[in-house]
């Protein structure tokens, strides 16, 4: 079972996390080493080599990992990194990676194959951010909800098929499992959407609808859109609430 992570105001929540995966190097740390500088997609290669998806186009090889820290699946993650001297044969650039830390990475569900009772409908808002973005195949999103923080599970499911006139639209599903008060606390959730159709429309767009605490809302994302890195700082902890 995976652990929601939340976007923390205080820097040192970050240096505590238990979902921190840090990395070996012999580079010296600056104050900025501390926050993400790109969201990417770790693709494992086999048991000893993995590249990172920075962007459509863009390939790094990290240059001091052996392999990905997540297993055999392609994972979306929040990185620290330093551009290389080393040749980045097969990829598009050489990295060392400081930090990296995996987001919570699932499949989307199809209408009917789950009851509404375990899909829920509590609320949540989704933020309009950088890490907020269709790309390399992956929906990610910042949210934002009500947490008491005393460890129930939250689900968080994508659900496609809810449209027979729009595949391409899909309904985010939120089962707070009656953990409805307290404060409010953002997280990161990303979804593979590589099961839907795929369209030959470069001006494709994804229609995400969801249920706010103001009723329900929906936005529209490029489907092919192509941005991840970012100057923005954005301090990520672990939190005791859990989440599938």
């Amino acid at each position: 079972m995976k652990r929601l992570k939340f976007l923390s105001l205080a820097f040192i929540a970050l240096i505590a996390a238990n979902g921190f995966t840090s990395c070996d190097t012999t580079e010296g740390y600056t104050i900025g080493d501390i926050y993400p500088t790109a969201l990417v997609t770790v693709k494992p290669v086999d048991a000893n080599s993995c590249y990172l998806q920075l962007d459509n186009t863009t390939t790094l090889r990290p240059v001091n990992l052996k392999g990905s820290p997540y297993g055999t699946a392609p994972v979306r993650a929040l990185i620290n990194y330093l551009e290389t001297s080393d040749d980045p044969a097969p990829y598009t650039r050489a990295v060392r990676v400081v930090w990296m830390d995996e987001i919570l990475t699932k499949q989307p569900v199809q209408h009917g194959n789950l009851t509404q009772e375990y899909l829920g409908d509590d609320p949540l808002e989704i933020v309009k951010d950088w890490v907020t973005l269709v790309e390399d195949g992956y929906l990610t999103l910042r949210f934002r909800t009500l947490s008491s923080g005393l460890g129930t599970t939250h689900l968080m499911n994508l659900v496609k098929g809810v449209n027979p006139d729009n595949p391409y639209e899909v309904r985010l599903r939120h089962n707070a499992g009656e953990d409805t008060t307290g404060n409010m606390v953002d997280g990161l959730v990303a979804f593979d959407l590589r099961s839907l159709p795929q369209s030959d429309d470069p001006n494709q767009k994804l229609k995400l609808v969801w249920m706010s605490f103001s009723g329900e809302k929906s936005v529209e994302f490029p489907l092919y859109g192509d941005s991840s890195s970012s100057n923005e700082s954005v301090q990520v902890a672990t939190s005791a609430i859990k989440m599938e």
